[in-house]
């Protein structure tokens, strides 16, 4: 519930509430049903909607009112572990996605146009850095426009994707591995879901890791407990501690500078810990998918070095093209930002974020 402080610079009954603000309270609800919400909403009692269910996404009361915005910063993607153990049938297991063919044959099974019709809010991608990234230096026109290259392993060819990985001599029914996804997370489930199906088409026996959050499990030092008033998210700290196999999140753009969205893959500006393993030499620590080529890292520190921004616009696209030819991780949809304002409310903007702001 968020409402004005009624004690804060203000008489109580010369200057009322709603004589000042309208509305005066805001009640913000994460907890209606897809059934609840469509009801609240015919009936005016909802004015305002940031994440339409997917169920309401097709031919409802909801969907005929969103408005939708593609500068959205978002692209949803795959990050593949090269470092991951993939079972194989043998007893030491492979570094499957340590293989670019692999990878590229992985990107180009995916049906992006599936995915698309399954979420409605989303495009498909045709390159990593999402829409509303600006070219480098100038604001007035954005990366996706100022980019011409088109990624052919954003394609969809699964008989390209069977060549691939013939010619890296990989049979894919021998292979079994996991693709994680967040459980409370029903657009990335209906996206992992078609992924799956994809993979599985390829002749790979893989699964949707489906988890979400469990009631705290970490003892708590300054209290002597284990507090259970709290969730531990698994997916969260999956990504985070990459123990994943294939994971699939939304990459999002921090910075409307190409540079933000790039550069995290280039060993220098991982934004990881160092190696302190040996304490004569510290160690700078790849990307968390592995990826580490000796070419992009010099390339980004390149464009790091160059005084003019201007000048860094070519080299960031060169970045993206290597990206999109080694398939450290694969675009799958842009997504797209879609909100309902009710005619009620006045004077409102949506950020890139999808922030509302009065």
């Amino acid at each position: 519930m968020l409402e004005r402080n009624i004690y804060y610079y203000r008489d109580y009954e010369e200057d009322r509430l709603k004589k000042s603000v309208t509305p005066y309270k805001i009640t913000v609800d994460c907890s209606l049903t897809d059934e609840q919400l469509t009801a609240m909403y015919d009936a005016g009692m909802v004015m305002y909607i940031s994440d339409v269910p997917l169920a309401l996404r097709k031919g409802s009361s909801i969907a005929a009112d969103v408005e939708v915005a593609e500068k959205s910063f978002s692209t949803n993607s795959i990050y593949l572990n090269q470092n991951a153990i993939i079972d194989d049938g043998s007893e030491e297991g492979a570094k499957l996605f340590a293989d670019a063919k692999v990878r590229q044959a992985l990107s180009l099974a995916i049906d992006r146009n599936a995915i698309v019709n399954a979420v409605v809010y989303a495009k498909a991608a045709n390159g990593l850095v999402p829409t509303g990234v600006f070219e480098s230096g100038d604001r007035k026109v954005l990366f996706r426009d100022a980019c011409t290259a088109t990624y052919e392993n954003l394609g969809t060819d699964a008989a390209k994707a069977a060549a691939l990985l013939s010619e890296a001599g990989i049979k894919p029914s021998k292979y079994t591995f996991e693709l994680t996804v967040a459980a409370y997370d029903e657009v990335h489930c209906a996206i992992a879901d078609i992924i799956v199906e994809n993979w599985k088409a390829l002749g790979f026996n893989v699964s949707a890791k489906k988890i979400g959050t469990i009631q705290n499990n970490d003892y708590y030092k300054y209290t002597d407990s284990v507090p259970a008033d709290i969730c531990d998210d698994l997916y969260a700290e999956e990504l985070r501690a990459g123990t994943f196999q294939a994971i699939i999140f939304d990459y999002v753009a921090y910075s409307a500078d190409p540079f933000s969205v790039l550069a995290p893959f280039a060993k220098p500006f991982s934004g990881r810990g160092m190696d302190m393993s040996n304490p004569d030499e510290y160690l700078l620590t790849p990307h968390i998918t592995g990826y580490d080529s000796e070419e992009y890292n010099a390339l980004m520190e390149k464009i790091y070095a160059e005084k003019t921004v201007a000048n860094r616009a070519e080299d960031l696209r060169a970045a993206e093209g290597m990206l999109m030819a080694d398939m450290p991780i694969i675009p799958v949809v842009f997504n797209l930002n879609a909100t309902v304002t009710s005619k009620q409310l006045k004077k409102t903007t949506t950020s890139y974020y999808n922030v509302l702001s009065f």
